[in-house]
């Protein structure tokens, strides 16, 4: 399967991110990263639970969204120690594109095709590799980079791993990770912005 990517998209490509929108950023992948192992794992269980005895193709993914929730436990705390060297000791609340990402998510894991988030995995996944951290983050944050950076490196072989997983489903499923994918592509577009300029507005309060 084809990488993935929203990084063409944003409005910043190809400048800086100025310290109000990382900061915008950071706070609203504090909320999707701690909420992504819980979700991994509710698919993971429909999953296996669903499919019983029935699929190896099914339990074998279930089994890998499990492995990958337990490698994405904790990453929230990267964003948490970012925001706090940049001055922000509580993340703020969550943007309306937040929390609709997060329902899409939620929605799916616990719907009668589990293995559809392997779409979001693949968008954000695929993403993260993109960024280059010592042309896109602002200058001046000493290591406030700890999110995206390791993202943008441990998620290589996360790519792969969700290559191979897609891999795993039968053609009809695919094709659904795929549309599916699109769908979180969108989503996440908003997402990004979202956050970029809910750090602008933070910094006028």
């Amino acid at each position: 399967m084809s990488a993935l990517t929203v990084f063409d998209l944003l409005q910043f490509q190809g400048g800086r991110l100025t310290r109000e929108q990382y900061i915008g950023v950071l706070g609203q992948e504090y909320h999707l990263s701690r909420a992504a192992p819980a979700n991994l794992r509710a698919a993971a269980d429909r999953l296996a639970s669903l499919s019983a005895g029935k699929s190896a193709r099914h339990q074998k993914v279930s089994d890998w969204l499990r492995k990958h929730a337990s490698e994405e436990d904790g990453h929230f705390i990267w964003a948490l120690q970012d925001l706090n060297d940049l001055g922000v000791k509580v993340p703020p609340p969550q943007t309306y594109e937040t929390t609709s990402l997060l329902v899409t998510v939620q929605s799916i894991a616990t719907s009668t095709a589990p293995y559809r988030i392997l779409g979001l995995s693949d968008v954000v996944e695929h993403f993260a590799p993109t960024l280059k951290v010592e042309t896109l983050l602002p200058e001046g944050i000493g290591e406030a980079s700890r999110f995206i950076g390791r993202h943008s490196k441990v998620d290589v072989q996360h790519a792969k791993e969700v290559d191979e997983a897609i891999g795993w489903l039968s053609d009809k499923e695919q094709g659904e990770v795929r549309a599916t994918a699109k769908v979180f592509e969108s989503l996440f577009r908003n997402f990004l912005l979202a956050a970029a300029r809910s750090g602008h507005q933070k910094s006028r309060l």
